[in-house]
């Protein structure tokens, strides 16, 4: 049986010209396909349909256009489409006026959801799953659609790269190089820990691991000092110095050198009695006259001010406080080693001319600078009782009676040493401190010791609290070439034990 499709209408026929034609009842094909004598075919679309029979054959030929067909019947709708109606051994077509032909079945109106892709849809899977290849909607997956399908991990329909849920739905985790808001402090996408971590949180000084600016864990950079034997890129990551990459405790300059043979000159850190109640400070090194190791502990300079005068020869013995910076070589200094560090060598370097004098053996190694100085006689007049220079680059020029060192000179003024002892008292112009042997006016040894001189003076013809800029044996030997009262004239006193 088949069913003959008008528009929306059905009519179903079964066998009708057969039947009508073999009972050879009175009976009209009409009747026959009106379903009963009434001859009114029954119609579901409300659309009319003519039929047309002869009572006098038991067949009718029909033309329509210019083909002609044995059939039972022909149905023709006013809208003018053609039907395919079946019958036994013949087919009548019925073409409308404006040429086209539908097949039986086809409805005209895109149904999503039937299986079958009509204009309009991007597909159809003839299904109501939401969530698969293609949508409820008859449109392929799109993230953004707020459906999640595919390979989709999540789709909440936003574009918020700050939700849970990615732009491209994918969920959001730590590493993807996108802050979570609330969640996530942070996010670079990375393994390196320097400004995130890698659970997503910023570097803290106790999350247990080395991140920011630490050097080892929670310690190092602005997390505090780390201990001995702690990883460290600089001094400023340990209690006392970074050394070779760890942190260290050194006591000295020359303890450092010991620790770090590759150490330069500069600025570095001492701790000089280790574990015991001295605070940790920065010194300056020299790490290449003579073998290096060398602290410095003293710089008397003609910056303008009078530090070392003769009312403050003090600060060269048993004062204990401190003045300047080490940080700046051309200022008067006082570092608190002078009184810390035990010594057995002494380094002079002058400034200007960088010539230099080392002494070794002056101390025993038990006692500080400060400490020596204050057992020395003064004034002393003796020439023998200097110490010689055991390396350098001072030599004995016009005026320069010797490179040895003394402390503490008289002014011999061409006279014997009782002389010298006795008006030192009341008129000549004795020094403290170091001080080398001139021969300025009455000649050698030990004359107008002012001029060859570090520090303070005595009496003479100058205020005892005016400081006379002699700086060892520069003025002496007219090496004072720098320009005077900036600091550019200096000479700088360090310590080795």
């Amino acid at each position: 049986m088949r069913w003959l499709g008008l528009g929306l209408s059905v009519v179903a026929l079964t066998g009708c010209g057969q039947i009508c034609g073999d009972d050879g009842l009175a009976n009209s094909q009409m009747d026959c396909l009106s379903g009963g004598p009434s001859g009114n075919a029954e119609s579901t679309s409300g659309v009319e349909s003519s039929s047309s029979a002869s009572s006098a054959e038991s067949s009718t030929n029909v033309t329509t256009g210019d083909e002609s067909t044995s059939a039972s019947t022909i149905s023709t709708s006013e809208i003018g489409e053609t039907t395919e109606a079946p019958t036994t051994g013949s087919t009548t077509d019925s073409t409308s006026s404006t040429g086209s032909t539908t097949e039986f079945g086809t409805t005209g109106t895109a149904i999503c959801g039937d299986g079958v892709l009509d204009a309009g849809e991007a597909c159809d899977d003839g299904n109501d799953v939401d969530d698969d290849e293609c949508s409820n909607a008859c449109l392929p997956p799109v993230c953004g659609d707020a459906v999640v399908q595919g390979s989709e991990e999540c789709d909440d329909g936003n574009a918020d790269d700050t939700d849970a849920c990615l732009a491209v739905c994918l969920n959001a985790t730590c590493g993807d190089s996108v802050v979570q808001a609330g969640v996530e402090a942070c996010d670079d996408g990375n393994a390196d820990e320097v400004l995130c971590t890698v659970a997503c949180s910023l570097p803290a000084c106790d999350d247990g691991v080395v991140n920011g600016d630490e050097s080892d864990v929670d310690c190092g950079g602005s997390c505090g000092p780390c201990g001995d034997g702690q990883p460290c890129v600089d001094d400023g990551d340990c209690l006392i110095s970074c050394i070779a990459g760890l942190c260290a405790t050194a006591t000295s300059c020359k303890d450092l050198l010991a620790l770090d043979p590759a150490a330069t000159s500069g600025l570095h850190r001492i701790d000089p009695d280790a574990d015991g109640p001295l605070v940790p400070y920065d010194v300056h090194c020299d790490m290449e006259l003579d073998g290096g190791g060398w602290t410095l502990v003293v710089i008397a300079s003609d910056d303008g001010t009078d530090t070392w005068t003769w009312n403050k020869r003090t600060l060269l013995t048993t004062d204990m406080s401190t003045l300047g910076s080490v940080a700046d070589l051309t200022k008067d200094l006082k570092s608190p080693a002078l009184h810390d560090l035990a010594f057995a060598d002494l380094l002079f370097v002058h400034a200007p001319s960088s010539v230099w004098a080392a002494y070794g053996a002056v101390g025993d190694g038990s006692q500080d600078l400060a400490a020596f100085m204050a057992l020395q006689a003064a004034p002393q007049c003796d020439d023998t009782a200097g110490f010689a220079m055991t390396a350098g680059t001072l030599a004995v020029v016009p005026k320069l009676c010797s490179t040895d060192l003394y402390f503490h000179l008289g002014d011999r003024d061409g006279g014997s040493i009782g002389f010298c002892q006795a008006n030192n008292v009341n008129s000549q112009a004795p020094t403290f401190g170091p001080a080398w042997s001139g021969g300025l006016n009455d000649g050698c040894p030990l004359d107008d010791p002012s001029a060859f001189s570090m520090g303070p003076i005595g009496k003479g013809n100058l205020s005892l609290d005016v400081e006379f800029a002699g700086l060892g044996w520069g003025f002496g030997t007219q090496t004072n070439s720098g320009v005077a009262g900036l600091g550019e004239n200096n000479l700088r006193v360090y310590v080795r034990e």
